[in-house]
């Protein structure tokens, strides 16, 4: 790994913005994870090429990935996952159990992992179990942990980001350090859940909206993080 081995290295590959120019931006989203020795990828936006191109002039060979995280059946965090096909074939996905995503993923040449409840998938890094968010929509999430320290990264939150925070900090443990994902245009009751919980940084990406990172820095300054294609944070 290019950090330390105890570091947690989070790169945003894929955003709606992007904070490095060259770096292509989708409706979507794609974070590679780098943390204890190991490499892996939550979601794959909703370009093949587009995620391929990224992680090059980000200098990540995509082909060292050990696996896949997938949050949710939608497209703009699936799409990707044909690049697999080609550079990584075999590749375990874990992905929620009821989003219906086992003979796509199948189909792809990639071995498909059902998630129902939170489970550990390496020391200190776990999938938070899926959550329903209607409409037959099941959502899960990432959460890894540095000491007492919990990061969680999320696709969309379509069953809400306080909710997924809240589930992850009572299944997992550890105090809130950093929310970084997608939160789906939340209300101000759900970042204020979020708030309440005094995280060290809350990056909004994604389908969170102006108004989260409007309505963060209005309440709390200090803890909003401007996100977007490459973003790296290193803890």
């Amino acid at each position: 790994m290019r950090s330390s081995m105890k570091n947690i290295r989070i790169t945003v590959l894929v955003d709606n913005n992007s904070l490095i120019k060259g770096l292509e931006k989708r409706w979507g989203l794609s974070i590679y994870v780098e943390a204890y020795g190991h490499r892996f990828l939550f979601d794959t936006d909703t370009d093949p090429q587009a995620l391929s191109k990224n992680a090059q002039l980000l200098n990540i060979d995509l082909s060292k990935t050990e696996f896949i995280i997938i949050s949710h059946s939608h497209g703009d965090h699936t799409g990707g996952l044909k690049l697999f096909s080609r550079i990584r074939s075999g590749i375990t996905v874990f992905f929620p159990a009821k989003s219906g995503l086992d003979r796509r993923i199948r189909e792809l040449g990639l071995i498909p992992a059902p998630v129902h409840e939170t489970r550990q998938v390496l020391d200190n890094v776990y999938i938070i179990g899926e959550l329903r968010a209607g409409f037959g929509l099941w959502e899960q999430a990432l959460g890894i942990k540095k000491d007492d320290k919990l990061i969680v990264i999320t696709g969309c939150c379509h069953p809400g980001v306080d909710n997924i925070v809240t589930k992850a900090l009572r299944e997992i443990g550890g105090k809130l350090f950093i929310v970084i994902g997608g939160f789906h245009s939340p209300s101000k009751q759900a970042l204020d859940n979020v708030l309440r919980y005094n995280p060290w940084k809350i990056y909004p990406l994604h389908c969170s909206g102006h108004f989260s990172i409007d309505y963060i820095r209005r309440r709390d300054p200090e803890r909003i993080g401007i996100g977007g294609a490459g973003l790296v944070i290193v803890i």
